[in-house]
């Protein structure tokens, strides 16, 4: 993908992604998530705690790189929905 094109589809992402982190349920999901996490670290040893930090840092990865790949597959979707568009009426008005 063209440098330029990239970075305007990452700018677009972050700008979306920081729109997501405010949306109502996410909020409600997030704080109960967290509720479970402080339940969840009473419960270990504190030598294992870094343990669940570190799987967390990689779930977190992981969900970041998947949300990425959808909105770049969603994007090349849709401009080649586009183009099909475009170029259906492009033939169909060179027809009459």
């Amino acid at each position: 993908m063209n440098e330029f094109i990239k970075e305007a589809v990452m700018k677009r992402f972050d700008a979306l992604s920081a729109r997501a982190e405010k949306l109502q349920k996410c909020a409600l999901l997030r704080e109960q998530a967290r509720s479970i996490e402080h339940l969840l670290m009473d419960m270990v040893p504190e030598h294992d705690k870094h343990l669940f930090s570190e799987w967390q840092d990689l779930h977190d990865q992981i969900v970041a790189y998947q949300e990425q790949w959808l909105y770049v597959k969603g994007l090349q979707d849709g401009m080649r929905l586009l183009n099909a568009l475009l170029f259906s009426e492009e033939t169909v008005d060179s027809s009459v």
